[in-house]
């Protein structure tokens, strides 16, 4: 195997180096039932849609820009809310879709009003707007919500689209909203919050990780304050070591900053498994308890 050398870093990685990143990021090879979830999100999120055509509530694409990925998908059944769920995908950066995600509306009570964001994808454009497509998204959404009288908002993300929603989540675009009386939680399901050990894997072939981009879009990087809102950090419990560090590394600067921020172990859940194990577990974001914090 040969070293792969880091755009704009200059850092070769050695092999070894290489294959250990691997065993934690790279879930196609040691998933065997990789497949298997990615074809089983897919079969629900279809049935969902058909199931919300036969109840005259289909999803309808709105778009935040002028690109085909530049949109939302927005379930709503009422009039008027006081609750809406947001979905921010995964899939690295650089696959994946609202398509394959529909699914997380299934688990969600029909009163919830369930919005299924879409982003532009790497390597065709980089992570700062990537974070602006979700922002924007997120802005008009918001501005949805509060004209509904929505209380409170559950901001979901999963991996890399629990990275790019707490990236959004930040902007001076979503201020109004946070000071408006919307109580807004952000659960980050086995997410990613430094890119630097991503740079040394199977992705430096696939995403420009340049020096400014680990520095500057590594939410652990990140100078406080952050956002005034209500942080749920989830890891399956099956999940890659490095996972864990991450997310123990973030709650610890989280709550050292002054945040609400809590933390669940998703039982018996891999990554793959970690969505779902969320949505349906009693003391998730929609089940009857509340986490505590550690």
């Amino acid at each position: 195997m040969t070293s792969i050398q880091l755009a704009d870093i200059h850092v070769p990685i050695a092999p070894e180096e290489l294959a250990f990143w691997n065993r934690n990021f790279q879930f196609s090879t040691f998933l065997p039932e990789f497949s298997m979830y990615l074809e089983r999100q897919a079969k629900d999120s279809t049935k969902y849609r058909l199931q919300r055509q036969q109840q005259d509530s289909a999803g309808i694409d709105q778009y935040y820009g002028t690109q085909a990925r530049q949109f939302f998908r927005k379930y709503q059944k009422s009039s008027s809310q006081t609750r809406a769920c947001i979905f921010v995908h995964g899939g690295y950066w650089r696959a994946l879709s609202v398509d394959s995600h529909d699914f997380v509306g299934m688990s969600l009570a029909q009163e919830v009003d369930f919005y299924n964001v879409e982003y532009r994808l790497q390597p065709t454009i980089g992570f700062p707007d990537q974070i602006n497509d979700v922002r924007k998204a997120l802005a008009l959404i918001l501005q949805q919500c509060k004209s509904r009288g929505v209380a409170k908002v559950d901001l979901l993300g999963h991996s890399a689209g629990a990275h790019l929603a707490f990236c959004a989540i930040q902007g001076a675009e979503i201020c109004d909203y946070l000071e408006s009386g919307i109580e807004i939680t952000l659960s980050c399901i086995s997410g990613i919050y430094d890119l630097e050990p991503l740079s040394r894997s199977f992705l430096a072939k696939e995403i420009s990780f340049s020096a400014v981009d680990l520095r500057q879009f590594s939410p652990i990087n990140q100078q406080t304050p952050f956002a005034n809102i209500n942080y749920l950090i989830c890891v399956g419990e099956d999940e890659t070591p490095e996972y864990f560090r991450q997310a123990f590394s973030m709650l610890k600067k989280l709550n050292e900053s002054g945040h609400q921020a809590n933390f669940k172990q998703l039982p018996k859940a891999n990554h793959m498994q970690a969505i779902q194990a969320l949505l349906n577990d009693e003391i998730g974001p929609f089940g009857s308890k509340s986490c505590l914090p550690i």
